[in-house]
C-alpha cells in the first residue's frame, strides 16, 4: 500500500492504489477525496458503486491535511 511518510495512518493515495483498494477492499474505504482538477469519472463511478462517499476538494487541501504530494495524483 502506497503511503507518504508523513500521512496519517490508514490513508492511501495515488490513482491506481486507491482504485485497487476501492475495488478489492471496499470495506476499508471511508471516503474518497479527489482534487477537482484530477476528477476521474471512472474512479468516482467505482467509488459510488461500491458505496464509498466521494468528496471533491482543492488539491492544496490534500497536500496540507494529508501531506499528499504530486505522487498522490490528486486522489486520497
Amino acid at each position: 500500500m502506497k503511503k507518504h511518510k508523513n500521512s496519517p495512518p490508514n490513508i492511501v493515495y495515488g490513482l491506481h492504489t486507491v482504485m485497487a483498494t476501492i475495488q478489492f477492499q471496499p470495506e476499508r474505504c471511508k471516503k474518497l477525496l479527489i482534487a477537482r482538477q484530477a476528477e476521474s469519472k471512472e474512479l468516482v463511478s467505482l467509488a459510488r458503486q461500491m458505496g464509498v462517499d466521494v468528496e471533491s476538494v482543492d488539491r492544496d487541501y490534500l497536500e496540507r491535511v494529508f501531506h499528499a504530494g504530486k505522487d498522490a495524483q490528486g486522489v486520497v
